[in-house]
């Protein structure tokens, strides 16, 4: 005699549950080994994130106008493949020691725009150089302002030894 259909779909739809349960542990189980979620509450996890997030603004290249570096180079950013990193190291040693005349508004509102579209939402940034001489934030306006509870990544760059200065850039990166 032959089971009854009803069996045979109950049987199936229990395979499909148990499936179903078996994926959703195994993608959770690799999210969390690969870093894609980050714990609100965790200091390790901000701390991984604001290091991850200023290595990939330092990497990024902004098109745009043109400046002169700290040693009078002329540098054009429509394909000269300098990165942000060298743009704030350029910004910050010309305010500090070059000319009083650059501008560089129209940098940091794109570097601004750029920072905000990756950044994970729910989260705020700051970006200062050499104590504040350069900062960029999209919700504060100073270092005075950073909240208590900020994660920091910190980088001393040297991009002209023949001028033996360097740059300090922090990234902070904080909850909202």
């Amino acid at each position: 005699m032959r089971k009854c259909h009803r069996d045979e779909g109950q049987a199936a739809i229990v395979d499909a549950i148990m499936f179903m349960t078996i994926m959703l542990v195994a993608s959770a189980v690799i999210l969390g080994a690969s870093g894609g979620w980050y714990n609100r509450d965790s200091n390790d996890g901000i701390l991984q994130y604001t290091t991850e997030y200023a290595s990939t603004v330092l990497r990024m290249e902004l098109p745009g106008a043109s400046y002169t570096d700290p040693c009078g180079q002329f540098v054009d950013l429509n394909g000269s493949m300098r990165s942000v990193g060298f743009l704030l190291c350029d910004e910050a040693m010309i305010l500090e020691f070059g000319p009083g005349s650059s501008n560089f508004s129209e940098y940091n509102d794109a570097m601004l725009t750029a920072c905000k579209n990756i950044i994970r939402p729910g989260l705020g940034f700051a970006i200062s150089c050499n104590e504040g001489s350069v900062f960029i934030s999209g919700s504060i306006s100073g270092i005075r302002e950073l909240p208590d509870t900020r994660s920091a990544s910190h980088i001393l760059i040297s991009p002209y030894p023949e001028m033996q200065s360097s740059v300090s850039i922090t990234f902070y990166v904080w909850v909202v």
